[in-house]
């Protein structure tokens, strides 16, 4: 789509403010008029919405919404697994699919922050600065394995005991009292965990065993099996979701290349 870009736009005479089509030198106002008569008089194969149209009396809505679902679903889960487990790698590959999600749902702040985040790993910063920025997406407070947050979760959380740390001071609170707060936090934190560890008496009695997910696992499968989620019914359909699309169906891929391309294009002159 960046080749057939910079062929429009190679197509726009200056002296004229036209764009003359270099096969038959018929002029047009517009790209959009000039990629039309490309594809339709010179068979060029413009690049448009890749989204799969199924006829609607073929579709089983129902299916593509049970798909939909657990496309999302289990990128959450997956999500959520790799920033417990620090792992850098997942976070950047699944952040592809979760800036597509932003705009379907016009989370716009999401998007931008996906789109540079993956602007940084794989182009704007030293290899070196790039792998320790991946690999220092996320923060363990407690230790051990699949402990880890996010840091913007950390941020937050650092943020909720520094206001509760002010809003203890009432009307003695000021700025330098604020900052103290704030630069003392971590290590009263600290101290406060030692000393909960050092008080803490060994508890006595059987441990609860924990629930076990067989039976209610079997029971979500049959009930499944018997909503025939799994078989294929032509003309299916949610009264409440009518005419169900897929939700990476809803991209439109030409609009989504040119937010793609100003946001290089910004990138370029704000991250020198």
């Amino acid at each position: 789509m960046d080749t057939q870009k910079r062929q429009i736009e190679a197509m726009f005479d200056n002296r004229q403010q036209r764009y003359v089509c270099e096969v038959c030198d018929r002029q047009y106002k517009t790209a959009n008029g000039l990629q039309r008569h490309l594809r339709d008089q010179h068979r060029w194969n413009i690049t448009e919405n890749t989204g799969v149209n199924i006829p609607q009396e073929d579709c089983d809505h129902i299916a593509v919404y049970s798909a939909s679902f657990m496309k999302c679903a289990l990128l959450l889960r997956d999500t959520n697994d790799a920033y417990q487990m620090g792992d850098g790698n997942r976070i950047l590959l699944n952040s592809k699919l979760q800036m597509l999600l932003s705009r379907v749902g016009n989370h716009s702040k999401y998007q931008l922050w996906l789109f540079r985040f993956m602007a940084y790993c794989y182009a704007l910063l030293t290899p070196k600065m790039a792998y320790e920025y991946l690999w220092n997406c996320t923060a363990n407070l407690q230790g051990n394995t699949g402990h880890n947050i996010p840091n913007d979760n950390l941020v937050e959380l650092l943020v909720q005991a520094v206001k509760k740390r002010i809003h203890a001071q009432g009307s003695n609170a000021t700025y330098k009292s604020a900052r103290n707060a704030a630069l003392s936090l971590q290590i009263q934190e600290e101290i406060l965990i030692n000393m909960q560890k050092e008080m803490e008496k060994k508890k006595t009695g059987h441990k609860r065993p924990p629930p076990s997910k067989l039976n209610d696992i079997v029971a979500m499968v049959n009930e499944l099996i018997s909503a025939n989620i799994f078989e294929r019914t032509p003309g299916r359909e949610f009264s409440n979701f009518p005419g169900f699309k897929d939700v990476y169906s809803r991209v439109k891929v030409t609009e989504l290349h040119k937010w793609l391309s100003e946001n290089k294009e910004r990138l370029s002159y704000e991250c020198i």
